[in-house]
């Protein structure tokens, strides 16, 4: 009977296991066979293209889309994603669709570590609209509206430099510091002051996160595509530790706002972001709208400035360091165009449109190397039409950045760094397939903040410093696509004062 019985038991967990499949099985392919969905690879039963996509899923990606078209689908497990692959599809249905593509999937980073809360990660409301416009209409007035920032980010970058000699010019260990002058940046703007040599615990967070994603990089991509994978072995633990991570940095923004209301003063003039809204809860509180600001959502948006802004201006400086040490030539012309439009004076956002090759090479650094190759995943709110599909609710939607800036049907040669494709005549044209910050009703509302940052931030270094480097060319692509594409750990670069 003992035997019988794990016999019958046995029996049981495959027949449920089968099953299990089955309905898997089922769940990811009962759109696929429709007429008007999208097509693609049909992958692997109860797998899907899982198998296929190597350490380079942008890579692999933008080849299927090659074969099946820039709207395609792509089977994972029970889950089915559409990816939109080319300038058309995005502008046909994020954009001019934008609120059929407004909320965000189920994943472990955006649930778990995000809390689906913030602007980043909040679904389409009342509440996230309102956020959004008070947001980028405070950072119009405090980031791109007051040349004070702009000498903030001249005053970072000096003490990037400092940095950088203490460290005789080796970037290695200096790389550090990049995301240390980001990060003062945000917290001038959200807390009205940087943090110094004494307050590394704050700063301390972005080399952690960096190292985070890194060691989360598979296990992150995957729980966007496959939610359910962040139950197993060997995700758990890498997810687990991003998810403590981002908590210690919550906690210490909400000290940084408890700490910042002792001085607050509503009858004067704004110091910061944090000062701008707690106006505005003050202006609320007696109105129904009042549970729209509240300082947990004050805290959660301050958040993702870290976020979203500390890694990946970051990562899209260290490129253009990277890419600047393996090319003398484009450093030799940068240098000239800022020698001859700015000298040794400070340089200010006003000196972009007398740039151009400036404008050219940064535009260029941001499509070869797309820093967020697949953006941010999106889901349909409703059945879609784009041109002949249809795309049922709840779809998980990604705009392939990647792909826009690296199919050869928009570029000669889209795996080589040519800024000059970027001018005309010598002037700067700005190329509608340039679109590192999204498109569509939820793209990057700090795109024009950050474009402003990166300029400065590179015109000051290459004021300070020559970039080159003592081997051969450095490798310079990714070995495995993560969230944010980062520099390889192992890049040696050198800074040597000018």
């Amino acid at each position: 009977m003992e035997y019988l019985y794990e016999h019958i038991n046995l029996g049981n967990v495959l027949l449920v296991a089968v099953i299990t499949l089955l309905w898997l099985f089922h769940l990811t392919s009962k759109h696929r066979f429709k007429k008007d969905y999208p097509p693609g690879p049909n992958g692997l039963p109860f797998l899907g293209v899982l198998p296929f996509l190597t350490s380079r899923p942008d890579k692999k990606i933008l080849e299927w889309s090659m074969k099946y078209g820039d709207v395609m689908s792509l089977p994972f497990a029970d889950n089915s994603i559409v990816v939109l692959s080319s300038l058309s599809s995005i502008i046909e249905g994020p954009v001019r669709q934008g609120l059929n593509f407004a909320n965000r999937p189920w994943s472990f980073f955006h649930d778990r570590v995000l809390k689906r809360n913030g602007i980043a990660m909040l679904d389409y409301s009342e509440e996230w609209l309102e956020q959004r416009r008070f947001t980028m209409s405070t950072l119009k007035t405090f980031g791109l509206g007051k040349t004070s920032l702009t000498n903030q980010v001249v005053e970072e970058v000096e003490y990037f430099a400092e940095g950088m000699r203490k460290v005789n010019g080796n970037f290695k260990k200096g790389r550090v510091l990049i995301l240390e002058m980001n990060g003062n940046i945000i917290a001038r703007l959200a807390f009205g002051r940087r943090f110094d040599i004494t307050e590394k615990g704050f700063m301390s967070f972005f080399a952690q996160m960096t190292e985070s994603y890194a060691d989360a990089s598979f296990p992150l991509q995957l729980s966007v595509f496959v939610p359910w994978t962040h139950h197993f072995h060997p995700f758990r633990k890498p997810l687990r530790d991003c998810e403590k991570l981002h908590e210690m940095m919550q906690d210490q923004v909400t000290e940084e706002i408890k700490r910042h209301k002792e001085t607050f003063d509503p009858a004067s003039e704004s110091r910061d972001f944090i000062d701008e809204y707690l106006k505005k809860i003050l202006e609320l509180k007696d109105c129904d709208e009042k549970h729209l600001y509240t300082e947990k959502m004050l805290m959660f948006i301050i958040r993702d400035f870290f976020v979203a802004g500390v890694e990946t201006i970051a990562s899209t400086i260290t490129w253009a360091i990277l890419i600047l040490a393996n090319r003398p030539n484009v450093q030799k012309q940068l240098v000239k165009e800022i020698s001859e439009v700015v000298g040794s004076k400070t340089v200010d956002k006003n000196y972009r449109q007398k740039m151009p090759y400036t404008q050219a090479f940064l535009t260029e650094v941001m499509r070869y190397r797309t820093v967020l190759p697949l953006g941010v995943p999106r889901v349909t709110t409703k059945d879609t039409r784009l041109g002949k599909y249809m795309i049922p609710k709840g779809t998980t939607v990604v705009e392939n950045l990647y792909g826009v800036h690296n199919h050869p049907s928009n570029w000669d040669k889209p795996y080589e760094f040519i800024p000059e494709r970027h001018l005309e005549d010598g002037k700067f044209v700005k190329n509608p397939n340039i679109i590192p910050f999204g498109l569509g009703a939820r793209y990057c509302m700090g795109q024009k903040l950050a474009e402003i940052n990166c300029f400065i931030i590179v015109v000051s270094i290459l004021q300070r410093f020559h970039v080159e480097h003592d081997d051969l060319m450095q490798y310079e692509d990714v070995k495995e696509l993560g969230l944010v594409q980062i520099v390889p750990e192992e890049a040696n670069v050198k800074l040597t004062e000018r």
